[in-house]
């Protein structure tokens, strides 16, 4: 895994051409569950682990 560098805050004066940024975020089994039951979407291929 890639050594995670921890972001700092920038103006958009600070925000040059080739600044880069990304987010990426886990998704719980909890979450998804929790996501089909407020939206009503219980389609298996969603929800099935296989």
């Amino acid at each position: 895994m890639s050594e995670t560098i921890l972001c700092e805050n920038k103006t958009f004066d600070e925000i040059a051409i080739g600044d880069i940024a990304s987010l990426t975020r886990g998704l719980s089994k909890l979450e998804l569950e929790g996501f089909a039951a407020v939206s009503g979407d219980f389609n298996p291929t969603h929800l099935d682990e296989a």
